[in-house]
């Protein structure tokens, strides 16, 4: 396969693979709270393929040199490096125990922590541990004797 059949597959199909990462995107933000930053991280992907895209399909389109697709690909992948911690937040084992995450955790939580590891945060009274007798009576505060 020549490098011209080559652009001229990629310029044909790679608005299937932007679909797929916007339609990701998409899904991601059933989990609004857990996924802010692999949201915007797809996103991400999403303007590198649309780059790719479009630098490809102006490849084709006025018949340029075949190497500049090289270059195109060089310079996408130089600039994802450069913002590599914002562009793939994605990890495949629990931070802090090493176990494996499994796919809803991997696309859909910024902890990038398993369900086990994952520390719950409390509740809206601030503390996650039950009122007793040296905790608040009501909405007044802790019980006063005066």
């Amino acid at each position: 396969m020549s490098l011209t059949a080559l652009n001229r597959f990629l310029a044909d199909n790679l608005f299937y693979l932007l679909l797929g990462i916007l339609l990701l995107n998409m899904l991601q933000r059933r989990e609004r709270a857990a996924s802010a930053n692999k949201r915007m991280a797809t996103f991400y992907l999403a303007v590198i393929v649309l780059a790719w895209m479009i630098g490809t399909i102006l490849i084709v389109h006025f018949g340029l040199p075949d190497a500049l697709q090289l270059l195109l690909i060089g310079a996408l992948g130089f600039a994802a490096y450069q913002f590599r911690v914002q562009v793939w937040p994605f990890r495949r084992s629990c931070l802090k125990c090493g176990g494996p995450l499994s796919g809803k955790r991997i696309l859909h939580h910024d902890s990038n922590l398993c369900e086990t590891c994952e520390v719950i945060p409390p509740g809206p009274g601030g503390s996650s541990e039950p009122d007793g007798p040296s905790g608040s009576t009501g909405p007044r505060g802790p019980s006063d004797p005066a």
